[in-house]
């Protein structure tokens, strides 16, 4: 057939944390259809949960697709139509407060996985020992980095790390990034909300894979964040190829 069949495992969990009120994160795991997804309702804004929440059970009703492209577009499609719903909440219900969240997403089919997101929620892959993000956070330090105007290695410690520049129910028209890999027997992807990657280093977070079944690797890297001073939601998914 030209390509290999997989056997993909997968763990997640979230966690209120130790100072939010609500958790404003939201994940899905669909194995079945070959889908997951972390979404990081906006702090500070009105509705964050319900936001985070929407994307999640409005992904989850998504089916298995007949091929790459037409998967990639249904999940698009199925955030500017979630783009679009929050929109009209935050005008009709919430006088235009914003009503956001980030995404990051894996679905995979046959020996390819895509990466779809928007805002700062993290897309990993460990591969050999070696722990590669596989996207660009949309906030303002990244656009600084893209335009030669910042050191990659300062824009975790730049004053607008934080501040996001795009984020389902903030905008519109809303633009998706996509990337597109082939997929390797053995590879591990992590999809996590900031809670994890603001407290845990990414070398902690390779050590931790590397050491790791899946669900041990998920429940230790959130024990992590929390003890080492996250304040926030954290929200961890490890999916593996077998």
């Amino acid at each position: 057939m030209g390509w290999e069949q997989y056997n993909w495992h997968s763990y997640g969990r979230t966690d209120i944390g130790h100072v939010r009120k609500t958790n404003e994160d939201a994940y899905l795991d669909h194995r079945q259809a070959g889908l997951w997804v972390v979404a990081d309702g906006m702090g500070g804004h009105a509705a964050g949960d319900v936001a985070s929440q929407l994307i999640t059970d409005t992904m989850g009703e998504l089916g298995h697709a007949q091929d790459l492209n037409q998967f990639i577009n249904e999940v698009e499609q199925t955030l500017l139509d979630v783009n679009q719903r929050l929109l009209e909440y935050s005008a009709t219900e919430l006088n235009n407060e914003t009503v956001g969240s980030t995404v990051v997403s894996l679905l995979v089919h046959e020996n390819y996985c895509a990466i779809l997101w928007v805002g700062d929620s993290r897309a990993y892959r460990l591969r050999n020992g070696q722990l590669d993000m596989l996207m660009q956070e949309h906030t303002q330090a990244e656009e600084l980095v893209a335009q030669g105007l910042l050191a990659a290695e300062k824009a975790e410690s730049h004053p607008t790390f934080n501040i996001l520049t795009r984020a389902v129910g903030a905008q519109n028209p809303l633009y998706v990034d996509v990337d597109v890999f082939r997929v390797e027997k053995g590879d591990r992807f992590l999809l996590c909300s900031d809670g994890l990657n603001k407290a845990v280093s990414d070398a902690e977070i390779c050590t931790t894979l590397v050491k790791n079944s899946v669900n041990n690797s998920v429940d230790i890297l959130v024990d992590q964040a929390l003890t080492q001073g996250s304040n926030d939601n954290v929200t961890v998914i490890v999916i593996e190829a077998e």
